[in-house]
Parts: structure tokens; sequence; C-alpha cells
């Protein structure tokens, strides 16, 4: 299903102190726009799992995400997923862990 805003409002609601978000199968590059939801997600992440994810060119909302995630965000992992190495170089610095496997990109 697609990532959409009904579905981040659930996730925002029933889970305020969710810290690991998990993404499977998602692609982006059709619907570019339904990355915004993302963005509304809790701030006390810790990691995010993106396991074939698919994002062709990643937009500056998905990396200004990823960077607003500062203060708590600890781990990325990436599994067969489509991503440029300016999106995963944005986030380095901080990440405590970094796991990537198979990245098509």
């Amino acid at each position: 299903p697609p990532f959409t805003a009904q579905l981040n409002s659930l996730i925002q609601i029933s889970y305020p102190n969710l810290r690991y978000l998990y993404l499977s199968q998602y692609d982006f590059h059709i619907n570019q726009t339904a990355i915004r939801n993302i963005t509304c997600l809790p701030s006390n992440l810790y990691g995010i799992y993106l396991n074939k994810y698919e994002i062709i060119i990643p937009t500056r909302i998905f990396i200004n995400t990823i960077i607003s995630y500062s203060n708590t965000f600890r781990l990325l992992y990436l599994s067969e997923t489509q991503i440029t190495d300016d999106t995963i170089h944005s986030r380095c610095r901080k990440l405590k862990r970094l796991n990537i496997f198979n990245i098509k990109n």
C-alpha cells in the first residue's frame, strides 16, 4: 500500500514513542509526493530500515527529513535499495551504525 497521509497519521497517533521504522518494498519514484508523508513521523526515531526501497532521485524533502532526525537518529539500514550516495553522506557523520546490502545505485 502507498505511504499515505492517513497511514502516517495513524502511526503518529498510535505510536508516539516509535523508535524504529521499517519500510519494505516501497516505490516512491512512482509517486514522489508520497514521500512527504514521512516528514511528519515522530521526531524521536532512532533508526529507519529501508528494504527494497525505490527512490530514483532522492528529493530534497527526503534528505531534509533524514537530516531532521539529527538529535536522535543513529541507525540507517539499507537493503536492496536504490538510493544515491549524497543521501547517505548527508547523514553519515552522526550515524552510529550504517548497514548497506545489495544497493542498486
